[in-house]
């Protein structure tokens, strides 16, 4: 889990958008167009952590846990809706945690994940391509109980693999509300 502000470098709340500095992934769209208005919002996740914003493009981008009440508010007043989503990612992530996952535990997971649709071949796939790299991002935080998107945003962040970070996304945005 990322500690609360990390990603305090960088959103500003204005009247009618949200403006990034220094956002922490370069593939990340608010890299190249930093203002992000409110039309290009679908949802956000105020008591998410970290907090998020996800895009009508489906990209989900974060913002500091020190900043969920400016969100929550930038949020009503913008009538977006506020929706707690599954993430996706802390499943496919379980396996690169520091513990160990008991078989049945991990079955569950498995289960969990051909549920919103991710074939065994998928889940597979998934974790080899990401695997050496959350691996060694674990091996500096001992995280033993959450990894998660935002875990593999940050750990991706300098991979000059765009395409990896946009395959992220398109995994994560295909979790269904609960």
């Amino acid at each position: 889990m990322p500690l609360p502000g990390l990603w305090s470098r960088g959103v500003e709340f204005g009247d009618d958008a949200l403006t990034f500095v220094d956002y922490v992934h370069p593939a990340a769209s608010v890299c190249a167009e930093p203002v992000l208005s409110v039309s290009g919002i679908r949802d956000v996740d105020p008591a998410g952590f970290p907090p998020e914003i996800r895009t009508t493009a489906g990209e989900t981008l974060f913002v500091s846990k020190l900043r969920e009440g400016d969100l929550r508010q930038f949020a009503e007043r913008h009538r977006i809706p506020q929706i707690a989503r599954p993430d996706i990612w802390m499943r496919l992530l379980e396996p690169f945690l520091d513990t160990t996952i008991g078989h049945g535990r991990q079955a569950d997971t498995d289960g969990w994940l051909r549920e919103r649709g991710l074939s065994e071949a998928e889940i597979a796939r998934a974790r080899a391509r990401v695997g050496s790299m959350m691996t060694a991002y674990n091996e500096l935080l001992w995280e033993w109980e959450d990894l998660n998107l935002s875990d593999l945003v940050l750990a991706s962040a300098s991979s000059p693999d765009a395409g990896l970070y946009w395959w992220a996304m398109e995994i994560a945005d295909r979790a269904a509300v609960e």
